[in-house]
This record gives C-alpha cells, structure tokens and sequence, in this order.
C-alpha cells in the first residue's frame, strides 16, 4: 500500500467560576451549576493526580452519570477472550514485529485518511459509530472515496440484538461483509434501534473483505495503524465528557465504549507516547471530536481489530497542482474580489491501469464563491501520469460576500470509466506576499541538528548538489530547483561528482533541518511551499523508512505533522499547506524536515529548496463575526414531536461562514441546552425532527462561525409550541394528525398562558367556539381555512374578547369537514 501525504479556541463562560479551555469546546448554552461543579471536580482531580491535560464545557459535559452510562453502550461478548486466543493460535492476530522501527508520530487525518466526526446522539451507539469510521477510513484510503456510511443501517438491521443498550463492533463488521454498507442518505441516523430496517431497498455502498484481531500492545497497534485507522475499546469515566485538550490520562477500568485509533505521537505526554483518537460526541467535544491518550491509559487497545478491503475500482485520483489564471481581469496572478478567474487543474492517477473518459466537476466549499463553469475534461490518464484539465477550465469568481483573503476551498468529483475520486483543492485569494523566503542561497539561519538526531552520515549541509545514481536513476540530485543563477539547495549530504549512491547518504539514524522562527501573528491564513526531493527504494529495507515534516507553533515545544512521505519521488516536487488547518498560527512558528535511516536500513536521500511562507498583504486579523436572522420558527408556530421541519436562517460574514449550530429552549430563550445541529454547511435551511418536548417557550438559537471562530447568534424573536408526546397525540410520517384532533395545554384550570392547539388531517374548513355549561355559545377561538398540521390560539385572547369569564366550566368545540371535537375548561378567578 502507498501512502499519501494530503493535506485553542479559548472559551470563557461567565459563572460562579470562569470555565475556560483549550479544545473545542460547546460555548453556546449557559452550563448548569452541577456542570461546573462536576468540571470543577475534575481539575482538582487533575491536579491531584500530576496530570497535563484540561477539563472544560462540551458538548456532553452536561450529562448525568445515567445518560452517560447510557452513551457509553459498548458491550463485550463473553467468548471475546476465548476467540482472541483461537486467532493468536491460528495467526489471524497482528502481533509486534520484532524488530521494527515505527516514525515518531503518524496521523491519517494528515494523510487523508479520516472521515468526519459523527455525533451518535442520545443513543448507545458507540461501536456502530467507530466500527463504521473505520470501514469508511478503508474505503476512503483504498479507493480515494469518502462515502458516508450508514450507522442507522447497523443498528437497526443487525440480528444479534445489538442496539442503542450497547453492541460490539463485530456486529457491524459482519454486516459491512455481507450484506454490506449502504449509504447514510438512503438510513439516515436518528438515535433508536427501533427505525424499520429498508437496507434490502439500499445499494451497497462497499463491502468489507475481512477483520483481524490486533495484540494490545503499542507497536502491534502501530503496525495494524500502517493499514488504516483501527476501532478500540476503552473505559470511560465521568473526567472524559470534559476533555478539551492535553494528554488524556485517567484510571479508568470499566471497558464501556467505542472509538477510532487514527495515529500516534510519541512526543506527547513528556515523551511516553500517546493514541490520536476520533469520539462520536460530536465535534464540540474535545480537540475537535479528537483527543490524545497516554499509551496504556483506560484500557485503550482493548479488544482492537484490523480491516481488510479491497475496493472495486482500479484508478485512483489524487491533486498534483493547478494555476491560476487572473487574464479576464487585471492580469496580477492574485484572486480579488469580483474577478473572473480560470482554475486549471492537474490529476494524477496512481490506480493500476489507464482511465478513460475522465472527466471532473467542481464545487465551491467555500461562502462567497461562485462556480461558473463546473466541468472540465481530460485525456486518458496512463497508471501514475498526471493530465492537465482540457480547456475550458474550471472557472470561478468570488463575489462581495466572499473571502478577501485566505484560503478557498473546493471539492472536484473525478470521475472516469475505471472509477472515480473526490479531491480537496484550496487555492489562495487575495494578493499575498512572502513573509519568509528562502531559496537557500544564502544563510538565513536553518538548524541542521536537533535532539534526539543520531544520524551518522547524510546529515543536512547547504551545498551546490553533486549528482549521485542508482543505475541510470539519480539518488542525489545534480542540480537544485532553484532557476539559476541559483544553484544551492539543502541535501542530506554531499555526494561525490558521478558517484554512486550511498557515497553520502544518511545512515545510522535521523537527520533534521529546522527552519527559523517565523512571525505569523495577526495572520488569520499563511500558505507554506517547498519543493522537496526524495529518494529510499533501494538498500536492504526499501521504502521502509519516512519522510517527515512538521510544524510548530511554540518554538519547537510541540510538533504537529503536515506530510509523511513514505515512499520515493526521485524528483523535484512542490508540496503546499494551510498552516492554519494544523496549527494556530503565532509569532512562534518553526518548520522542520526529517530524513532517517533505520535499522535495517535503506539507502536514504533527501533535499529541500525554494521555500516559502505567504500571507495576505496589510491584512488584520478578522475579528467581525457573522450576522444571523433566523426565519423559521420566529414565533407563533406550533410544531408536534416527530414530524419534519425545515428550519431556517441566513447567515452571511466578511469572510465566509464556516459552520452552523443549532440549539433549543424551552424556556423562552433564557437557555438553550439541547443541541439540534453542529458543524451544518451554511446553506439556510436544516430538516429538523422536532424533539419530543412539551413547551409552550420553545426557541431556537443559530449560531455562525468564521473561520478566525468569530460567533454571530441570533434567535427566534418570540416563543413558539413544541406538542411532546405527553400530549397523548401520536403523528403520521407525513406529520400531520391522523384524524381531528383538540387539546388544552395547561385546561384545569385555563391560565393565561393556556393554548388551544387544534390539528387536521388535510386542507378545510375549521371553526372552535366557547360554550358555557347551557349550551349559550359565548363566540369563536377559530373560523378559518387550515392548512394539514397543527395551529395554535391563546385562551387569553378568547377571554378577553369575552370580557374575562366568571369563574366556572366551559366547553370547547372544534368543527370541522373531517370531524369535530370537544374538550372541557375549568377558569378559576
């Protein structure tokens, strides 16, 4: 398998005591008291204990033990242990591999290899939610596809009884076998186990070849992680629900839940290592739904297993480049507002045959953006050629509600006659100038020792490159990528003129080049190039040692991964990321290259030139957040439990929205502690299935954020009807009543704030009038033409008409085309 290198907020909650932490945290409800007591436990429990890592608000911080107990619903089979040992038997166990030597750190989020984070809700889904991110990683890394699976289709089809009171993941993985995944959008997920199973009506999305059992033990996990991301058990305790950010540790003991081990860094938690793991809590919960554990801790690695899949497609499509093309404006070569630009763009097909009849739609993922012509063509694209679009190219122009600056984004669907890919583009608007430059001609500073190197030879020097070859192929290379007059470039090394290689490469251990400190603060975006070269196909290892590259933000205290290459790309290559898609920028930023050569060892190559970070021009960090309206409910409507409404908003931004939140009260706005949507596209609508809740105060919250977490909010302007099911009424599908119904919210006796809520099957004629106990009609609530659904009148209104009735009984009448109903008052003075 290759592997391709692809691409702290700070909340403060005012309260008895500031809840502030690092991570992303839910900022958008008021937390209860008992939520800051119980975070509060937590940091002294930390503390306590001598741990590093940080408690605050999330998006579960305010659940009870009972509902967490709940969420938590993984359950082990009793024969778990007695199949584990059967597999180590019949060597269908990954076990360590002695001997082998893994890179410090490995993230398939860097490597393109995760899926989003999922919410699995107030449902105990837990090993559907990670047995499914791991199969959707599989086909994601084999095929190039990110397909959105479907948990609802595991936990309500599956026959093992497995559901929202726990399961295992081999429930699902047996099901992804046969009879495969389906799609989410043909099972949508809604938190029960007890949705109609219809997956025999789906298409199988991908079926899974196989699974495997993983030893527990760190480099057994590590080498089943070369693979793809790998599901886990572990225990959970109630510190976890407030994790925003450290190395997690605990002494937690209790296996009862599910998550996704994505990678590894084994330069956290003071250097004893820890698992990047992905959470189904959302992605308010923790570092963005992820979090770094310490090896060892809460029984992580128990009960993990590998996947095998093999996908049907035999081409694979990956982003080589593209330019931009300013010709029909002012000729600058940057993107500016309201310029039409033209976007050609270069594939790459590293499948196993030709594609044919390749063709590629592109899409804006960013606000602001318009696309206007979405589709290009291009010529049949041999096995690891790349092929630039045909023209017409793409073309795209960012309008006045648009980014000035910063990183756009699009998604191109490559499609061919062999199978197709979705591809991440980003390409940089605004005019953009180098903050640091260096094409290595001069000595500006770079690091070529660090802690921790012990290479022997090959170590990193600044030099005119001789060329070094393996054959006819070069190992070093002859000339730098620097146009000339230039002509030096940082090697591992420095080979003989004509020499062969191994004359000079690195050996004994690793090599690092780290860049000076670059002052990024008060940038909101920074684009860092390099052209890089890389050579380790040959020795007694081939392609078994990584090239590494990182960012920091604090000087080199702590690294994060931007590209590890795995494998030999024998020529000059330019490679591109979004520092902020990694990393908050600051005044602190380092960049660092890593060549190593390991035990056994492979002939090891490597170079580095034209280096460069950009950022826009003159610009100030964004600090004018979103403006929201929401629309729909504003107040006045009334809306009954289960049915579909679309609710609706408009958010626009400066520079362009990034997510959309939607929350819920039941007290006239005064707090919103349940969470509709997170992470939504803002599109100004989203098909909400209306809580089962009783509330005559329901609101609802529209929170917009930016992509510098600028927050705009805004709510309905006045209370809206939610109808629960305590009200006995029980909707169709459609959401509409089945038959005439009538109910007094609050009827004995009627208050001020008690509702007549009447509902209709269909389109007709409705009349509601008040009777006293004579029969003596006192007037109408209703005379109206409804609509199918339910409406809503305030007693008030009638009573005052009426001159405020004397205390007594009173009768309610609904007629209508479809029948009539009556219900009784009791009005107290």
């Amino acid at each position: 398998m290759q592997r391709l290198g692809i691409a702290a907020v700070i909340l403060a909650i005012g309260s008895v005591a500031a809840v502030c932490a690092t991570g992303a945290a839910d900022d958008s409800r008021y937390p209860t008291q008992a939520e800051l007591d119980r975070i509060e436990a937590v940091r002294q429990m930390i503390a306590d204990r001598g741990y590093s890592w940080e408690a605050g608000v999330t998006s579960v911080s305010n659940l009870t033990d009972e509902e967490m107990n709940r969420l938590c619903g993984l359950k082990i089979p009793p024969d778990l242990e007695a199949r584990r040992a059967q597999a180590r038997k019949e060597g269908r166990m990954i076990e360590e591999i002695p001997g082998m030597l893994f890179p410090p750190a490995f993230d398939w989020r860097s490597q393109g290899g995760v899926t989003p984070v999922k919410n699995q809700g107030n449902c105990g889904s837990c090993w559907a939610f990670c047995a499914t991110a791991a199969f959707e990683s599989q086909v994601l890394i084999r095929s190039g596809l990110e397909k959105d699976l479907s948990e609802q289709a595991v936990v309500s089809c599956n026959t093992t009884g497995d559901g929202c009171d726990g399961g295992w993941m081999e429930t699902a993985y047996e099901m992804f076998m046969s009879p495969g995944a389906v799609r989410e959008s043909c099972m949508p997920y809604h938190e029960v186990d007890t949705d109609a199973c219809i997956q025999s009506s789906c298409d199988v999305a991908a079926t899974l070849d196989g699974y495997y059992a993983v030893d527990n033990t760190v480099n057994a996990i590590k080498t089943a992680l070369l693979d793809g991301p790998v599901a886990s058990a572990i225990a959970v305790c109630s510190g976890f629900q407030t994790y925003t950010g450290g190395c997690f540790e605990d002494a937690c003991t209790d296996i009862n839940h599910g998550v996704l081990i994505v990678g590894w860094d084994d330069t956290m938690c003071g250097g004893d290592g820890a698992w990047i793991i992905k959470n189904s809590w959302a992605p308010t919960w923790g570092v963005n739904g992820y979090m770094y554990i310490k090896y060892g801790t809460s029984e992580i690695g128990y009960g993990a297993e590998a996947l095998t899949y093999t996908p049907g497609q035999t081409v694979h499509f990956f982003h080589d480049s593209h330019l931009i093309d300013d010709g029909g404006g002012d000729h600058d070569g940057f993107i500016d507002v309201g310029e039409p630009i033209l976007l050609p763009v270069t594939i790459l097909n590293i499948g196993a045959t030709t594609a044919t009849s390749v063709s590629a739609k592109l899409r804006s993922l960013t606000s602001g953006v318009t696309v206007t012509d979405s589709m290009a063509t291009f010529a049949d694209m041999p096995k690891g050629t790349a092929r630039q679009s045909d023209a017409p190219h793409f073309a795209f122009v960012v309008t006045g509600a648009g980014p000035s600056c910063g990183a756009l984004s699009f998604q191109l669907v490559v499609s061919s006659a062999e199978g197709s890919s979705p591809i991440n583009i980003k390409v940089q608007a605004g005019e953009v100038a180098a903050v640091f430059q260096d094409d290595f001609e001069t000595n500006k500073g770079w690091g070529t020792s660090a802690t921790g190197d012990n290479a022997t030879t090959g170590i990193w020097t600044r030099v005119d490159p001789n060329g070094t070859w393996w054959g006819n192929l070069p190992a070093q290379p002859e000339d730098d990528n620097t146009v000339a007059p230039g002509n030096t470039c940082f090697v591992t090394g420095q080979g003989t003129v004509g020499g062969a290689q191994g004359a000079a490469d690195v050996d004994g251990g690793k090599t690092t080049l780290t860049s000076p400190t670059i002052d990024l603060s008060g940038r909101n975006s920074a684009l860092v190039t390099y052209w890089r070269w890389y050579a380790s196909e040959t020795g007694s290892a081939p392609n078994d040692d990584d090239f590494v590259v990182d960012v920091s933000n604090n000087n080199g205290s702590t690294w994060t991964n931007l590209e590890t290459l795995t494998y030999s790309d024998r020529i000059w290559r330019k490679r591109e990321f979004y520092l902020e898609d990694f990393v908050t920028l600051t005044s602190q930023m380092k960049i660092r290259f890593i060549a190593q050569d390991n035990a056994p060892g492979s002939i090891v190559e490597a170079a580095i030139d034209d280096f460069a970070v950009k950022a826009c021009t003159n610009v100030a960090p964004d600090a004018i957040p979103p403006t929201v309206a929401v629309s729909s409910p504003n107040g006045g409507e009334t809306l009954v439990y289960g049915t579909q409404y679309d609710l609706r908003w408009d958010a626009t931004d400066n520079v362009g929205v990034t997510s959309i939140d939607i929350y819920l009260s039941s007290d006239g706005g005064a707090t919103y502690p349940r969470t509709i949507a997170a992470g939504e596209a803002n599109d100004g609508a989203y098909l909400w299935t209306v809580d089962d809740l009783d509330s005559k105060t329901a609101r609802i919250k529209v929170e917009a954020s930016d992509a510098a977490n600028n927050r705009g909010v805004d709510a309905s302007d006045a209370d809206f009807v939610l109808w629960g099911s305590m009200s006995g009424v029980t909707p169709n599908p459609a959401g509409t009543p089945r038959e005439v119904t009538l109910k007094v919210t609050e009827g004995n006796p009627v208050t001020c704030s008690s509702l007549i809520v009447y509902g209709v099957p269909s389109a007709m004629r409705v009349r509601v009038a008040v009777y006293d106990v004579s029969g003596r009609m006192l007037g109408y609530l209703v005379d109206t033409w409804a609509q199918a659904g339910y409406s809503s009148v305030a007693w008030s209104e009638f009573d005052r008409r009426a001159g405020h009735l004397s205390a007594g009984i009173y009768f309610i009448r609904l007629d209508a085309d479809a029948g009539a109903r009556s219900a009784k008052v009791v009005v107290a003075r």
